[in-house]
């Protein structure tokens, strides 16, 4: 009985296992990476942009000649409300 146990408990398993790799290897077939910017505090829309820019030009070249087919797209994500953090001592 122990034994009968131990095979179907390895079963379960194995076919776990399986399942979640087919779902992970879903995602390979996409062709496009998006790269996001995400600007510092006390950033204008122009200083991110230019931010953007600059990873851009230092890492796309770079990273389409390792990964033939694939493109990437550098994009930003800027912080809009322009709220910012400031520390206060006591």
């Amino acid at each position: 009985m122990k034994k009968t146990t131990n095979i179907l408990w390895i079963f379960l398993l194995l076919a776990f296992t399986f399942t979640a790799n087919a779902e992970t290897n879903a995602c390979t077939s996409v062709d496009t990476t998006e790269i996001y910017f995400v600007n510092g505090v006390w950033n204008s829309l122009a200083q991110a942009r230019d931010g953007r820019n600059l990873l851009k030009s230092a890492y796309k070249q770079n990273l389409e000649s390792q990964y033939p087919g694939q493109k990437f797209e550098f994009k930003l994500a800027y912080n809009y409300s322009a709220g910012k953090v400031f520390a206060f001592k006591y």
